[in-house]
C-alpha cells in the first residue's frame, strides 16, 4: 500500500494544521495534494475514507482508509488502514490480518 503514502501524509498535514481531520478525501486538494491518489490494486480505482459517526467506533481512531481489492467470486475482503494501527483480531465482518501498517480483513 505504498502508493498510499501520500494520502495518508496528507491527512495528517491537515489534521496538524487544522486540529481535525478532513470531513472528506477531496478537502485535501489542492492544498495539500495535488490529486487523490489510486489504490493500484487490479480494479481497486479508490480508497474510500470513513469518520466515525458518534455512534460508530474505530477502535478510537479518528478516520480510516478502506480498500476493495478485487476478488474471485463473491466476497468482501479488504484492506485497512488506521492511523493507530491498533488494529483488533477480528472486525469489520472477517479475521484481519496485520500487513506492515495496514490489515487485511478476511470475510
Amino acid at each position: 500500500m505504498v502508493r498510499a503514502e501520500s494520502l495518508i501524509e496528507a491527512i495528517r498535514k491537515h489534521e496538524a494544521a487544522t486540529g481535525r481531520p478532513p470531513s472528506n478525501l477531496a478537502e485535501l486538494v489542492p492544498g495539500y495534494l495535488s490529486v487523490i491518489p489510486t489504490p493500484g490494486i487490479g480494479t481497486a480505482s479508490e480508497y474510500f475514507y470513513r469518520r466515525p459517526a458518534p455512534e460508530a467506533d474505530l477502535e478510537g481512531n479518528a478516520w480510516m482508509l478502506d480498500v476493495m481489492p478485487p476478488v474471485v467470486g463473491i466476497g468482501f475482503d479488504r484492506f485497512i488502514y488506521l492511523p493507530k494501527q491498533n488494529y483488533p483480531h477480528e472486525g469489520w465482518g472477517g479475521v484481519l490480518e496485520r500487513m506492515g501498517t495496514w490489515a487485511y480483513v478476511h470475510e
